[in-house]
């Protein structure tokens, strides 16, 4: 997972979403704005993605495209911080809003040794072609690097930072309205 950064300098959206005093309209713009920002990277690391050359080879017989299949946009808001047990805010909730691309469960390995690449190493294995064995000590060959979705993220950066920004201050703008017929509903 690569990470785009902390933005900084935005005085004025700070200023606007602490004008929306509805916990849950400057949730929604956060989101929206992060889910905006990162849509427009999705389909490039979806296409960067490595794909099994021959699946019919897979010893599990996993179809090709497992990986692209599994990519998937999160974005996630914390409003009210999390308190811990000794009094400290929790990491999961210092930020304010997380938008991130990941992979599924099933293809979350490959996906990291294909980005990350692999040191050889030795395993002793138990089994050999499904039979129970002596212990015996089996190799396994490095693996090289092959970044693909940390250069696509990099690519990126500048145009998902401007889009954010952009869609933050729309985002902004439709809750302001909301908060205001949200206000006269509730002074009737």
């Amino acid at each position: 997972m690569a990470k785009v950064g902390h933005i900084t300098g935005l005085v004025d959206f700070e200023k606007a979403l602490d004008a929306l005093i509805e916990p849950k309209f400057r949730q929604q713009a956060l989101a929206a704005a992060g889910r905006a920002a990162m849509k427009s990277v999705l389909p490039d690391i979806k296409a960067a993605a490595p794909v099994m050359q021959n699946p019919e080879k897979h010893p599990n017989g996993k179809p090709a495209g497992e990986l692209k299949n599994s990519i998937k946009l999160r974005v996630s808001t914390s409003i009210s911080p999390k308190i811990s047990k000794n009094g400290k805010i929790t990491k999961k909730t210092k930020k304010e809003m997380s938008a991130t691309i990941r992979t599924g469960r099933a293809a979350k390995d490959y996906a990291v040794v294909t980005e990350f690449g692999r040191r050889s190493f030795q395993i002793t294995k138990y089994s050999a072609f499904g039979k129970a064995t002596m212990p015996y000590k089996a190799i396994l060959a490095s693996i090289e690097a092959r970044p693909w979705m940390r250069p696509t993220f990099a690519a990126h950066e500048n145009s998902v930072l401007n889009i954010f920004i952009s869609e933050l201050g729309k985002a902004i703008d439709k809750k302001a309205k909301s908060q205001k017929r949200l206000v006269k509903k509730r002074n009737k």
